[in-house]
């Protein structure tokens, strides 16, 4: 036993230490900027070289949100919200950098399905809204036009933790309105967490104002794996009774989708 105790902690060791090296591997890019905060990003037009600088910056923007689910990924109307956060700049050489950024970000959509036995299912209309905090990682290609604009490309990942949620449901003879548990118990309506892939193109003035249009596509199905099933309840029973878990799992799927436009003020650090 406690050889085999031995082993599972050298193990568990040896996997700390690949994952603390790959990171390692991943961040030196931004140890070398560190190192060497001298780096330059030729001008097109002067005669001198001008410092690129690291920046953090206040964003802000609209978007367009679309929600997937069923086996065959239906998606629902769209839903406009918005997002909001900080996102920082770190250069790399003269024609990459590195952007993160933690947003907070409104998504959703507007479904038509139908739910339980009776009578073929009972028609629900459901309006779904989710904030969830992205932490998003691009890698961006700068190109520098004339004295003072860059225009940039970028692709990156986008890990996401959901915060809360709202779902209102209207069906004969009524509606009904809760709030989203987020969580990993089978009890909860989704689960917190989330991963999706993102581009962007955008141009930046004077190193100061951004514009960027973006699309951000998310993978991970948001519902538990447990699933509740009703029978042949009336619109009626539904009324008197909280069947928003029930229903939210029937959807077997739900997942998000979203686009849009964004503005950023930077401050150079």
């Amino acid at each position: 036993m406690g050889g085999g105790n031995i082993n599972l902690r050298l193990g568990r060791l040896s996997d700390l230490s690949r994952v603390l090296l790959l990171w390692l591997l991943f961040l030196s890019p931004l140890l070398g900027y560190a190192q060497h905060s001298g780096l330059r990003a030729i001008r097109r037009g002067e005669s001198v070289s001008t410092m690129r600088d690291m920046c953090v910056g206040a964003r802000v923007g609209g978007q367009i949100s679309f929600l997937r689910t069923g086996v065959n990924s239906e998606f629902s109307t769209p839903y406009i919200g918005y997002q909001y956060g900080f996102e920082l700049l770190i250069p790399v050489n003269d024609n990459f950098e590195i952007q993160m950024a933690a947003l907070g970000s409104w998504k959703g959509g507007t479904l038509e399905s139908r739910f339980g036995a009776y009578d073929g299912g009972i028609p629900i209309t459901t309006r779904i809204r989710i904030m969830s905090v992205n932490l998003s990682l691009f890698v961006n290609y700068i190109r520098r036009e004339g004295l003072y604009w860059d225009f940039y490309g970028g692709i990156g990942i986008v890990p996401q933790v959901q915060a809360t949620g709202r779902m209102e449901l209207e069906f004969a003879g009524g509606t009904q309105s809760h709030d989203l548990n987020v969580g990993f118990n089978d009890k909860d309506h989704i689960f917190p967490l989330n991963f999706g892939l993102g581009v962007h193109i955008g141009a930046r003035y004077h190193s100061q104002f951004a514009l960027s249009l973006w699309y951000e596509h998310d993978f991970l199905n948001l519902l538990p794996k447990q699933k509740r099933f009703y029978g042949a309840v009336t619109p009626d029973f539904l009324l008197r009774h909280d069947f928003s878990r029930p229903y939210i799992q029937s959807l077997d799927k739900l997942a998000t989708l979203a686009g849009g436009i964004s503005f950023v003020y930077y401050i150079k650090l």
